[in-house]
């Protein structure tokens, strides 16, 4: 029996001998050790047998992972790392122990503390510090407190090799061991979660987080088919149904799945650490995350929701420079932790001092004498620089080379110092060292099998291991040779799918040195050649970035390798992975032949490899390789039109992300032109579509009614659904152009198309919008509601159908342009609401910043008091800024500036101060036009706010009407407000014509309004009553009295008040002028409680300087 292992396993040695041989590695120099350096020590048995890592004959009958019986008599002859603690570490403890301290305080809030800071969710801590400096150590010192605590403890670590681009490995391997263990140990609480998680999230965002944690399709029961499932059972998803449901990725913007799959990643994170007290998310070794998993851990830190969260993140300082990644993720976080719920810890790690190494000997080796010990501590210290897992090492090395000997007799350990300081040589790094102990000690199989795993990343399968050690050396693999790796603490094992990983970089590290780079490059593509053979078809899927990875180390075209590339680089975008997906298809257009576009195949795999790429790059900011390959595929008369589809989208979406609204424009013109769908170039042309337009819009069967509805079918036909598509895009930059005719023609035309070729995907916003022009151009706020309702019935309708459409890209609409203009500002705020959460589940971040801005207005108009609408602002701004939406962050700043101005700024009317510089945003040229009219609307109110009435109403006169036509949603029928009470104002302080002419223009659209149905308005007109009768000079001072107080109570009545407020002000300014000096003081000071109580306290300020008010 012996016999027969022992002749295996040396013909095992000769076939590993002659693979590296064959592949340009000498076997002998590299791998085999040599005669004189195996060393023989005692096992852990007492025995005197050599060590199956450093003989040449290994003992597999041995099991050397299996304690003996007799453990209590176990010798003292061999040194126990394993029953030390930390050295040097007391201050970090400390802290950490403070962040625990700080995370579990929130749980128990003192009631009776008014003064106490309101909880911080999430503590974020980075350690750094180099190599073998003992971060990973520090941070499981936290696992058992934690675990007492009733908390969660988890880990995943980054692999050197392979976590660039095998994206969120680190976090999938953290959250695999936190559902596979804590979740899974929940008992009735996990039943709760998976409830919980099944009504937070639909198919979509559960699919996404599927794709990035496989192990949460275990979290939902099996589907049951009996019938007797709980009543609850019917709202739940099971795993059958996430695997099974086919959701249909590809309509999804690429930026705005990576946004839902973070936040759905937010949700799953928040209701998992509502179950422990805390969770502790460990990242190992950060330095390698791959880009992705940089953002979802800022999203992680950025989630004002989280409770019970600690994260925390190790890396390597002498790999972490200035422009790293996480460098700047660090600085990212560094400026927001004051205004985000997380409070962020930085510990920087250095080697042990020379008496922290003496007190490590001493307790190593049981001296209590600190003298015995100290010239070896001298020695270790030089040799190592105090590095922990260094000094570990080196003690590791001077006790297989018996430089380090236990005497039997005396009990003790001895060693000889001269001897120690003539054969240890110096050592760079952690990694040499582990090298030079490989190559002098272990055996050429053990050396081999380390190779082969440090070709598989950080964590791989038993069964990979098999597979290519049986296909190399035709012999199945020893199962006492992964034993002894871990025995040797050079593997360990994860019992979660029977997985291993290294214990240290630096062990995998070493071993990759032992060949040179071009054998080591070979070596991975060899064995990715055989898991390619080897390997099903789900398994290749399981390992596509691993596999890819392997075969890329190649070169020359490949069919093969470039389909693989396609796999990863797919899979990559599916989990937002942009980086990684970029890399891989870069690699898999490099192994395409030359005729790519010619053959009907190559054609294929050709197109999704450019178009995967050109998406992929442009999500990262690479621009230029963007365009590149989407021209490579928009030069090819072969590749279809649906399939252009996708990279018009990228070049319109490249031309958007940068401003250049009329370049982009002009592009979606020209791919309507390869469509045959024409539109007129010059804006006279486009005036006299429009008016034909126009004409066609207002016939009676313009508007489907609901049988018409319910007989449309599916638009089918590519180039039709192409053309939808390409309107759709055109109409925003269109807009943000100013090409008003132009939005209108697009809009148009799509509803002509859905009418006559059928429902798509962009019909229902085109509804919406035209139900806003027919309100604000022509005036027919009936049929323009009922365009919107109908939008909203075709939403119902392509749902049911099985399409999947961005409905708040709808709701936005009907919200902006219609539902704001019948419904109190009160009221719209929860629909505001509810439609931001499902813009950011759909993952339609433009829509989430399109309404935060409309939100922040409605506050503002609604008379919310100041304070407060001024912290909703900050914490919007600082949500659109996490999006990186900049051209919603700067109007949003504007809205900021304008509540900050009434609460406290030294500027009254310029938008210059805390968060905003006029100057600044009016210098950018991209979009001049649409910037000063945003800038004079916010002007116009302050100025009648801050009684600049002669400046608001000179900036009526010469912006107001282009800013109605411009911006016809709720902003315009509030501006037309405060311009008519600054032009009522001038009128009456200068007796000019031209001031009452517009005017009264303004006071009459705004009773138009009011019988159409605009409840927000009714006030309004009763002050500008006012203010008409006391222009005109009514001899009735009482008729004047009376409308101002009914424009004072109505206003109060409906919830406006600062209105309320500016009414009392222009009363109190009327009666001074009639000489009434008691009832206008009275109406003065009521004035100004009210703008006391809106929070409005540099208006205040102001009124009672003017008015001698105390």
């Amino acid at each position: 029996m012996v016999m027969k292992k022992t002749k295996s396993k040396r013909a095992t040695s000769s076939s590993s001998s002659k693979w590296l041989e064959a592949n340009g590695g000498s076997s002998r120099n590299l791998l085999t050790a040599t005669d004189d350096t195996n060393s023989s020590y005692s096992n852990e048995d007492g025995g005197g047998q050599s060590s199956s890592l450093f003989s040449s004959d290994l003992q597999p009958e041995v099991d050397i992972l299996t304690s003996s019986n007799n453990n209590n008599n176990e010798r003292e002859n061999k040194l126990k790392f394993e029953a030390l603690g930390l050295y040097g570490r007391q201050e970090e403890q400390a802290r950490l122990q403070e962040c625990l301290q700080r995370l579990s305080s929130n749980d128990s809030e003192d009631k009776n503390n008014e003064t106490k800071q309101p909880p911080r969710g999430t503590e974020l801590i980075f350690l750094d510090g180099l190599s073998g400096c003992g971060k990973t150590a520090l941070a499981l010192s936290l696992r058992d407190p934690i675990l007492k605590m009733g908390g969660a403890f988890v880990m995943g670590k980054h692999d050197s090799v392979m976590s660039e681009q095998e994206p969120y490995s680190g976090i999938a391997l953290a959250c695999q061991e936190l559902l596979e263990g804590p979740v899974e140990q929940l008992g009735a609480e996990r039943r709760e979660l998976q409830k919980e998680l099944a009504q937070a999230l639909d198919d979509l965002a559960l699919k996404l987080l599927c794709d990035l944690v496989p192990s949460l399709e275990h979290l939902f029961p099996k589907h049951n088919n009996s019938g007797d499932d709980d009543e609850d059972d019917a709202t739940s998803m099971s795993s059958t149904q996430i695997l099974e449901s086919q959701v249909d990725l590809s309509s999804i913007r690429p930026e705005d799945r990576r946004i839902r799959l973070q936040l759905s990643f937010q949700i799953f994170i928040r209701l998992v650490s509502a179950r422990f007290h805390p969770l502790v998310i460990f990242l190992d070794d950060i330095q390698w995350m791959d880009a992705s998993s940089v953002e979802l851990l800022q999203v992680l830190a950025l989630n004002r929701e989280s409770q019970n969260l600690m994260i925390i993140g190790s890396y390597r300082s002498n790999e972490v420079f200035a422009q790293h990644t996480i460098s700047k993720s660090l600085q990212y976080l560094r400026e927001r932790e004051n205004d985000h719920n997380f409070t962020m810890t930085e510990l920087s790690l250095q080697n042990l001092s020379g008496q922290e190494v003496n007190q490590y000997l001493m307790d190593l080796f049981e001296i209590t004498d600190p003298a015995e010990t100290e010239r070896l501590a001298m020695v270790c210290h030089k040799r190592t620089l105090g590095n922990p897992f260094f000094v570990e090492t080196f003690l590791k090395t001077l006790e297989e080379d018996n430089l380090l000997t236990f005497n039997e007799e005396s009990l003790k350990w001895s060693w000889d110092y001269s001897a120690v300081e003539h054969v240890s040589a110096v050592t760079q790094n952690v990694a040499g060292l582990i090298n030079d102990r490989m190559r002098r000690n272990l055996n050429e199989d053990m050396r081999y099998l380390l190779l082969v795993c440090s070709c598989l990343g950080n964590v791989f399968h038993r069964k990979t291991l098999k597979i290519i050690w049986l296909e190399i050396m035709k012999t199945s693999l020893p199962k006492h040779l992964l034993r002894a790796a871990v025995k040797q603490l050079f593997l360990t094992t994860i019992e979660v799918d029977d997985k291993l990983r290294f214990c240290h970089d630096a062990i995998k590290e070493a071993a990759v040195s032992l060949i040179s780079i071009s054998e080591y490059d070979q070596m991975q593509r060899d064995i990715g050649t055989i898991l390619n053979k080897a390997l099903a078809e789900d398994e290749k899927e399981e390992n596509i970035f691993v596999l890819a990875n392997l075969l890329n180390k190649g070169a020359g075209k490949d069919i093969e390798v470039a389909k693989l590339n396609l796999r990863a680089a797919a899979r990559a975008k599916e989990l937002s992975a942009f980086s990684s997906a970029a890399a891989f298809a870069s690699h898999g257009i490099k192994r395409l032949p030359p005729e790519r576009w010619d053959g009907r195949y190559t054609l294929d795999l050709s197109v999704e490899l450019y178009s995967i790429g050109a998406e992929s790059e442009r999500c990262v900011g690479n621009v230029m390789q963007a365009k590149i390959y989407c021209n490579a595929i928009l030069q090819q008369p072969r590749v279809s039109l649906q399939q252009k589809m996708r990279v018009h989208r990228v070049m319109i979406e490249i031309l958007e992300h940068d401003n250049i609204f009329a370049e982009a424009v002009d592009y979606c013109l020209d791919a309507l032109d390869s469509v045959g769908c024409s539109f007129p170039r010059k804006s006279l042309a486009q005036g006299i579509a429009a008016l034909a337009a126009a004409k066609q819009a207002k016939d009676e069967k313009y508007i489907p009614d609901a049988n018409a509805l319910e007989k449309l079918s599916l638009m089918t036909e590519p180039a039709r659904c192409h053309g939808m598509e390409l309107m759709h895009a055109a109409s925003s930059p269109a807009f943000f152009a100013g090409n008003k005719m132009l939005v209108f023609l697009l809009c148009s035309r799509r509803i002509r198309w859905t009418v006559k070729y059928g429902l798509h995907a962009t019909s229902p916003p085109a509804f919406a919008v035209m139900g806003g022009i027919f309100m604000h151009a022509f005036g027919d706020w009936e049929r323009g509601q009922a365009l919107a309702y109908l939008s909203l019935a075709m939403l119902t309708k392509l749902r049911a159908l099985g399409v999947k459409v961005s409905e708040p890209n709808t709701h936005v609409r009907v919200n902006f342009f219609i539902a704001s203009w019948t419904n109190p500002p009160r009221l719209m705020v929860k629909p505001y609401q509810d439609v931001y959460k499902a813009a950011l589940l759909h993952g339609d971040v433009d829509s989430a910043c399109r309404t935060l801005v409309n939100l922040a207005h409605c506050l503002l108009f609604a008379g919310k008091e100041l304070a407060t609408v001024a912290e909703e602002c900050g914490s919007y701004l600082q949500q659109i800024e996490d999006f990186k939406y900049d051209k919603w962050a700067e109007v949003f700043r504007l809205v900021w500036q304008t509540v900050l101005n009434l609460i406290s700024s030294e500027n009254t009317t310029v938008l210059t101060g805390m968060v905003n510089n006029e100057e600044q945003f009016l210098s950018d040229p991209s979009d001049k036009v649409q910037r000063n009219h945003m800038v004079h609307f916010y002007r116009r109110l302050l100025c009648a706010f801050f009684g600049e009435y002669r400046q608001g109403a000179e900036d009526s006169i010469k912006w107001g009407d282009e800013f109605m036509k411009m911006f016809p949603g709720v902003y315009f029928g509030f501006d037309v407000f405060y311009q008519a009470v600054s032009l009522y104002a001038t009128a009456r302080a200068t007796k000019q014509r031209r001031y009452r002419k517009r005017a009264e223009k303004l006071r009459t659209m705004i009773g138009v309004w009011v019988k159409k149905g605009a409840p927000n308005h009714a006030h309004q007109l009763h002050i500008l009553n006012a203010e008409h009768a006391a222009l005109a000079g009514a001899t009735n001072k009482t008729e004047v009295v009376e409308l101002f107080e009914k424009a004072i109570a109505d206003a109060t009545r409906g919830g406006f008040l600062q209105n309320a407020a500016l009414a009392g002000e222009r009363f109190a300014d009327y009666l001074l002028s009639v000489g009434d000096q008691l009832q206008a003081q009275r109406q003065m000071k009521e004035a100004i409680d009210r703008y006391s109580e809106w929070g409005a306290m540099r208006k205040v300020e102001m009124l009672k300087e003017k008015h001698s008010l105390s």
